[in-house]
């Protein structure tokens, strides 16, 4: 504890273990529909170290708070994994060898309340720096990725009759090594909710997500999700419910993975336009 506001946190930890597991099994391990982990009769040490560094502040007199975190860990291993996919299957066997990875890790937020008018705001910022060997069909090479992300958000609750929330997301995230540089790739997040009481018998809540999505540089994919319930309590017996979903009547939405030096792109197909009547009889 610095003060009565700002409390710092330091600390440290290292491990060692080994992946014995590959080494008491007599056949390859199923990791997956479509995973296989080919055992050998080899023991491969590891070494861990975590290092972390976390400074607070609180101020419950003028409703502000904010943190800075920043972690570190490194591991060294005997061994990597080597990869080889086919149609069918992937197989992964452990390769004798130098094997290093760090991470390093950067966080901060700060939110503030004003209460006089009711509304809180929230600014979230993250990055992070991972470093691996990468060993699949007959590539092997020291992959950098990089992943960062900023979240901004507000709330409004001065009206009793109203609630009110946003938020925003921006991601980004790319790969280097000596056999390539992956361009930057975004995708940007939007969620909007509101909640109307008009009378203590009438409830409204309108729900909007959407998500815009880079799939390669320069060509975006957005989807749009529209969901929405409408409540009125017409006595202590009989209740009336009208709620819908994809309004806006969105095809697909599309998901991009990125691990190592590989980029997979899915596409999901989603539920079309749905709209529900319902009556509520309580006895």
């Amino acid at each position: 504890m610095l003060t009565s506001t700002l409390t710092l946190n330091l600390s440290s930890s290292f491990s060692a273990d080994d992946n014995s597991l590959g080494f008491y099994t007599l056949s390859p391990l199923r990791e997956g529909y479509r995973n296989i982990q080919v055992t050998g009769n080899d023991i491969y040490k590891s070494t861990h170290l975590h290092t972390s560094f976390h400074i607070r502040y609180r101020n419950l007199a003028t409703m502000l708070f904010a943190n800075l975190s920043l972690a570190y860990s490194d591991t060294r291993s005997e061994a990597y994994s080597h990869y080889e996919y086919n149609d069918s299957m992937t197989i992964m066997t452990w390769v004798r060898g130098n094997n290093h990875r760090h991470n390093t890790t950067i966080s901060t937020m700060m939110d503030k309340t004003f209460i006089p008018i009711g509304l809180s705001l929230k600014v979230d910022a993250t990055y992070n720096r991972g470093s691996c060997l990468v060993s699949q069909s007959g590539v092997m090479v020291n992959n950098h990725s990089h992943h960062a992300s900023g979240t901004l958000s507000a709330s409004f609750q001065k009206l009793s009759w109203m609630r009110l929330s946003a938020a925003f997301t921006a991601q980004y995230y790319w790969e280097q090594s000596s056999l390539m540089k992956l361009d930057v790739l975004s995708s940007y997040t939007t969620n909007l909710s509101i909640y109307l009481f008009p009378t203590k018998n009438m409830e409204l809540k309108m729900k909007f997500y959407n998500l815009t999505n880079e799939i390669t540089d320069g060509h975006y994919h957005t989807c749009g999700l529209l969901d929405g319930d409408f409540n009125y309590k017409i006595n202590n017996v009989w209740e009336l419910k009208l709620s819908g979903t994809n309004l806006l009547n969105s095809k697909s939405y599309s998901v991009t993975q990125n691990a190592g030096i590989n980029t997979f792109n899915t596409f999901l197909p989603l539920r079309g336009r749905e709209i529900l009547l319902c009556l509520q009889l309580r006895l």
